[in-house]
C-alpha cells in the first residue's frame, strides 16, 4: 500500500492523477493509469479503487460509508477524511492506521498549507480543497485532473438524478461557484508545481488542458 507521509513521492515519481467523479470520467480508460499514482475523491471507488481517497463532506461519507470505507478499499486505499467537514464530527472509527485526519477553516482566499495539517473550506470543491493539497504534500511536481468538470453531476448517474444535484443546479447553474483556479494555480506556481486537466470536458477556466497519455 501506497504511504502517507510528507514528500514520499518525492524523487520516485514526478506525476499523480487526481480523479474526479465528473461525467466526463465515462470517456476514461482508467486502465491507462496502471503505472500511476492516483487520488480519487469521494464515491470514486465506483469506477476504481485509487491509492488515495479524500472525503470533505462527512455527511456525504457517511451516506455512503458502505462503498467508501469498506473492506476493500480499506485493503487497498489510505484515506484523508476531515474531523469537522461540512460542518458534521468524524466517528471515531475514521481515524485509523491508514487515514489522516485534517481540520478544515473558513478562509479566503484559497491557501496551501505546506504540513498538511488543515485545508480551506472555499465551497469550490474537494479536487481544490483537499486533493491538491495532498498532492503537494506528497511530492508530486505535476498534478493531472481527470473526470473534473466543473459541474455538480456525476458519471455514475449523469442524468443528475442523484442527491440534490437538480437543485443545485436550479441555484448556481450547471456551474459551481467559488472555483478560483486562478488562486489554485498562483499556490502551486509557488511551489514550482505544475497543473493540467485532462478531462476531456476540458471546462476549467485557467488550468492548462494536456491529453491524456
Amino acid at each position: 500500500m501506497m504511504k502517507l507521509e510528507k514528500n514520499y513521492y518525492k524523487n520516485k515519481k514526478d506525476r499523480c492523477f487526481i480523479l474526479g467523479t465528473g461525467i466526463s470520467l465515462n470517456d476514461v480508460d482508467l486502465n491507462l493509469l496502471k503505472d500511476d499514482i492516483t487520488i480519487g475523491v469521494n464515491q470514486i471507488c465506483i469506477a476504481t479503487i485509487p491509492n488515495f481517497t479524500v472525503v470533505s463532506d462527512n455527511e456525504c461519507l457517511l451516506k455512503n460509508e458502505h462503498m467508501i470505507f469498506n473492506d476493500e478499499t480499506k485493503k487497498n486505499s489510505n484515506f484523508v477524511f476531515l474531523s469537522n467537514g461540512g460542518g458534521v464530527d468524524l466517528p471515531q472509527r475514521f481515524y485509523t492506521e491508514n487515514s489522516k485526519i485534517l481540520k478544515c477553516v473558513e478562509e479566503i482566499p484559497y491557501f496551501i498549507d505546506d504540513d498538511f495539517n488543515i485545508v480551506s473550506n472555499t465551497g469550490g470543491s474537494v479536487v481544490q480543497d483537499l486533493a491538491i493539497p495532498l498532492a503537494c504534500w506528497l511530492g508530486f511536481k505535476e498534478i493531472n485532473l481527470l473526470g473534473c468538470d466543473g459541474g455538480f453531476r456525476h458519471f455514475f448517474q449523469p442524468d443528475g438524478t442523484d442527491g440534490n444535484v437538480l437543485g443545485l443546479e436550479r441555484k448556481h447553474g450547471i456551474k459551481r461557484p467559488r472555483q478560483r483556479w486562478d488562486l489554485v494555480t498562483k499556490e502551486l506556481e509557488k511551489r514550482n508545481i505544475h497543473l493540467y486537466n485532462c478531462s476531456s470536458t476540458n471546462a476549467l477556466n485557467g488550468v492548462k488542458y494536456k491529453k491524456l497519455t
